[in-house]
């Protein structure tokens, strides 16, 4: 292995593709805000590597806790520790799902409506997890889109900070349209070919393509393992190699980029974190509408 700090990064990548993506959740979660909410809200973070960490309050104390927030969470999760210590009610049960369609083992839900990040509150339920499997050490939970349901979401990256902007994202000529998927997800074309891809700002990668789909591409350099990566389904063999043509997504289309493949069954190509803070992303989960610029 010949970086192994990058050995490491990947690791985290197959992780969080594993334990962000659960299901079903329509079962799993639902998200209701009752308080009227001002036009525009922004939320600090900071970040922790790769990952944006948002400050929350639980209840009427002042104590703050750091939950990542994820574009590839399918649902709000907690750390046992974490809902031991605020006493949150279990409402139920379902059985969990890798993206390799493994089972995961029995997860439990439950009940929150005390959060709030910077007085915009959450009632939403919540899956519990073990505490290594939100990633950060000092993170009690991953929250994802759906929590900011009927808000335009752009993660603004040079000034750390989430900003809620309440109304629709018009469709234009940078706007693409999301698939009906409980995470964040749409079409890009590998030499115009359309394929699936998961947004997943939690992924250290760039992008990210399953060995499956190798197909639909061709490549300049022969592909290389760099390092590997344990998932649910066991472990996975991390492939670097340069792209031969275009990748599109939405308006943006990259010649010839440096791409990884992994080993691993997954549904679709990743876009990740190095994607993200090259480009202005807004997201409006409500309307499935994204919109991407590349940064001036």
């Amino acid at each position: 292995m010949k970086n192994p700090l990058k050995s490491v990064m990947l690791t985290v990548v197959a992780t969080i593709i594993v334990a962000t993506i659960v299901a079903p959740i329509a079962n799993a979660q639902s998200v209701k805000k009752t308080i009227k909410q001002p036009s525009t809200i922004e939320i600090p973070f900071t970040l922790d590597r790769h990952l944006i960490v948002l400050k929350g309050n639980s209840g009427k104390g002042t104590e703050e806790y750091d939950i990542i927030f994820d574009t590839g969470a399918a649902v709000f999760v907690l750390s046992e520790d974490f809902v031991s210590k605020q006493g949150y009610a279990l409402v139920g049960k379902f059985k969990g799902m890798s993206p390799e369609g493994k089972e995961m083992g029995e997860k439990s839900i439950v009940k929150v409506d005390n959060f709030s990040f910077k007085n915009f509150p959450i009632s939403s339920d919540a899956t519990v997890e073990k505490k290594e499997m939100i990633f950060s050490p000092t993170a009690v939970g991953i929250i994802g889109l759906a929590a900011f349901e009927g808000y335009i979401v752009s993660i603004d990256y040079q000034n750390r900070k989430l900003v809620l902007t309440k109304g629709v994202l018009k469709a234009g000529r940078n706007v693409m349209t999301l698939n009906e998927s409980p995470i964040l997800e749409g079409n890009i074309l590998l030499n115009g070919k359309a394929v699936k891809a998961h947004f997943d700002c939690g992924a250290p990668s760039f992008i990210s393509i399953p060995v499956r789909l190798k197909d639909k591409c061709a490549f300049k350099t022969d592909p290389r393992v760099v390092g590997k990566a344990m998932t649910i389904g066991g472990e996975m063999d991390i492939l670097a190699a340069q792209f031969d043509g275009t990748i599109s997504v939405g308006s943006v289309t990259m010649k010839d980029p440096q791409i990884e493949l992994v080993t691993a069954n997954f549904p679709a190509v990743n876009i990740g974190y190095r994607f993200f803070i090259k480009n202005k992303i807004r997201i409006d989960v409500k309307s499935k509408r994204m919109s991407i610029e590349p940064n001036s």
